[in-house]
């Protein structure tokens, strides 16, 4: 698969991000290819930890840390999840979501946060929101994969 490489300097971290030519190349039925993850984190280490447990159990993984950054690659990418921070500086996950929701509206989302009481602070806003899971940090891998599998598998893109 061809596609363009691209470095991007970001507080003295080194990111790297491949975005692929997919208007080149003929679309690839679902079960041909690996499913492809985008996780938003402002947290380098948490990003990374989730990217190694997800890439080690099949997945493509694509990490931002930047909101911003991430917003102007997902208008040219596709992608088949989004594990998305609550809280980052510069956007918050609620407006990430709103800006995915506006490129692709059957966008599969799943918020992330190391802090419960987000939960809770932001329960009316979740349940107005089409997303398609909650998750608490820190998360064991086999969670993890277990409720990432379950988001994918389904045909919405909502809990129920």
């Amino acid at each position: 698969m061809s596609g363009v490489l691209m470095l991007f300097y970001i507080l003295s971290i080194e990111i790297i991000y491949t975005i692929h030519q997919h208007h080149n190349q003929p679309e690839l039925r679902d079960y041909q290819r690996k499913k492809t993850i985008c996780i938003l984190d402002d947290e380098v280490e948490v990003g990374l930890a989730l990217k190694f447990i997800l890439e080690e159990n099949g997945f493509r993984v694509e990490l931002f840390n930047n909101p911003l950054i991430a917003l102007e690659i997902i208008k040219v990418c596709r992608y088949d999840l989004f594990l998305i921070d609550i809280i980052m500086p510069n956007m918050n996950g609620f407006q990430i979501f709103k800006e995915i929701m506006q490129v692709n509206q059957k966008a599969k989302v799943c918020f992330i946060t190391a802090f419960e009481e987000y939960a809770e602070l932001f329960k009316d806003e979740l349940s107005n929101l089409s997303i398609s899971g909650f998750i608490h940090k820190p998360i064991e891998g086999d969670e993890l994969i277990k409720r990432v599998n379950k988001m994918l598998s389904s045909k919405q893109n909502t809990v129920k």
